[in-house]
């Protein structure tokens, strides 16, 4: 099993990205908004006893995971142990916006321009 999910693509300056996962299902990772994030915060740490890390995970499957081609929605009851440490490294990472975005492939763009029909075969 792999170990990180593969970013396809992202929209929205990386508010929004699309994974696959390492079980091989493709997701739609929402960020719920920063205001959204903060209120989590706040609800779900407290400096006595830390992150309640059921009730963070349960927000960010809730509100961020959103399933593409198929119907399997992600909770902390019905992924794998592995699965679960993999979902949790990760949301954490996106949520405060630490996940590298693939930038807009210029070379695959060009490609598309040149293959494109309405350019002009040898200009």
């Amino acid at each position: 099993m792999k170990k990180n999910p593969i970013i396809l693509s992202s929209e929205k300056d990386g508010r929004i990205v699309y994974i696959e996962f390492v079980d091989g299902k493709k997701y739609k990772v929402q960020h719920p908004g920063n205001r959204e994030h903060l209120q989590w915060q706040q609800e779900t740490f407290d400096f006595e006893n830390g992150l309640d890390t059921v009730s963070f995970m349960d927000k960010a499957f809730d509100h961020c995971i959103i399933p593409e081609g198929h119907n399997f929605k992600p909770t902390i009851d019905n992924v794998t142990p592995q699965e679960l440490g993999v979902w949790q490294k990760f949301l954490r990472q996106f949520l405060k916006g630490e996940i590298v975005t693939p930038p807009i492939d210029q070379e695959r763009e060009g490609e598309m321009e040149k293959t494109s029909p309405r350019t002009k075969r040898g200009s």
